[in-house]
């Protein structure tokens, strides 16, 4: 679950300082674009740490800030919360692109978290996905699921926006976001056991990795 925590935090995070400033009498346009800028915490304070930052994500920042400054000149609170379905959308579509070809963007962003350090099972890493069509297809599967599930919350966000007032609206767009994310969790999680016992099935582990 710590894998997913940040992602979780950035779903809710901005409806919490939303509401706490406009409990605190700050307008609607000033209290969601404050709440906007909350998921660019992890990467400032990777930043600040001297960590090693997806160059992703800090294009993804980039393109927030700007769009919030453009949100903010024409005045508009629902465009700031609009703003984020074009990026759950083009996440989603991007995910759902490298099934196309080649190998699916989760042949690389879940092997770390999968392997977990141990030298045997990176090592099979490779390997496995060569020779073993149900190892794919997991992959493709876990790939699969968080495109779809981006793509429809970006859908979903442009539905919520559109038909509630601002102040309902903080809220509604994060909802399908965030039970969508724990659905797509937990399978990812079961799948990431199933990858691990297919590596072990081809290169024993040694050393107690679990």
């Amino acid at each position: 679950m710590t894998l997913f925590l940040p992602i979780l935090i950035d779903l809710v995070a901005p409806v919490a300082i939303y509401y706490l400033l406009r409990a605190a009498g700050a307008s609607e346009l000033l209290a969601v674009c404050i709440g906007a800028l909350a998921p660019a915490g992890n990467i400032v304070y990777g930043l600040v740490r001297g960590k090693k930052v997806d160059k992703l994500a800090v294009f993804v920042l980039v393109l927030a800030v700007v769009g919030i400054a453009v949100s903010v000149i024409g005045g508009s609170a629902k465009a700031v919360l609009a703003r984020e379905s074009a990026f759950t959308g083009v996440a989603g579509i991007w995910c759902l692109a490298t099934l196309v070809r080649g190998k699916p963007l989760t042949y690389f962003s879940v092997r770390p978290f999968v392997v977990r350090g141990n030298v045997q099972r990176d090592r099979a890493w490779d390997r496995a996905w060569e020779v073993s069509a149900p190892f794919r297809t997991i992959l493709r599967a876990i790939a699969a699921a968080w495109g779809i599930m981006f793509v429809i919350d970006s859908v979903a966000r442009l539905v919520v926006v559109y038909l509630l007032k601002v102040d309902q609206a903080a809220l509604g767009v994060q909802l399908p976001g965030i039970v969508l994310f724990l659905g797509v969790i937990i399978f990812t999680r079961r799948s990431g056991g199933r990858l691990r016992a297919l590596l072990d099935e081809n290169v024993p582990v040694t050393g107690g990795a679990r």
